[in-house]
């Protein structure tokens, strides 16, 4: 895997909320990733003092099987998209890598991962034809953050409160 990653010499610091407004009708400047033990397991700290995100995406084919992808998101200490790198599963079947084996070669590629609460700025990326990343979009008044290419998680206010729907 090639993967570029900035490196600092500073300790990993903690981030104090950057949420200005916990209202939906405001958009977020950052979204509160906090890994849990359901969709979000693997979000923290690297030793440089930058922030990581690991992600499992899909892309949906109505006319077809589904496309499967592990995303590994690298971010300044601001939240600021440093560096990316997709990897694509393929097409959903038995003979598909698993998750787990690349989601575990990219910890092990990552410069000391802790895993903690980041907050992260929405963004997003064209990798082979498909949009990915944290998607900002305003319904019925509130705005949301979506993740991206499967809509696989919604984040919404309380901003501070990382909340999010699958």
């Amino acid at each position: 895997m090639a993967l570029a990653l900035l490196s600092a010499c500073s300790a990993p610091a903690v981030q104090e909320n950057p949420a200005p407004s916990s209202s939906p009708a405001s958009a977020p400047e950052k979204v509160h990733l906090i890994p849990d033990n359901y969709r979000l397991t693997d979000a923290g700290v690297l030793a440089t003092g930058n922030l990581y995100w690991i992600d499992i995406q899909l892309r949906a084919n109505p006319a077809g099987p589904t496309r499967d992808y592990v995303c590994l998101y690298v971010f300044g200490p601001d939240g600021d998209l440093l560096s990316y790198e997709i990897v694509d599963l393929g097409l959903r079947s038995q003979d598909q890598i698993r998750p787990s084996t690349i989601i575990e070669e990219m910890m092990q590629s990552l410069p000391g991962p802790l895993e903690r609460d980041i907050w992260v700025r929405p963004f997003t990326i064209t990798h082979d034809g498909t949009r990915f990343g944290l998607e900002v979009r305003e319904q019925d008044g509130h705005y949301l953050v979506d993740a991206l290419p499967g809509w696989t998680l919604m984040f919404y206010a309380p901003w501070e409160a990382g909340q999010y729907d699958t």
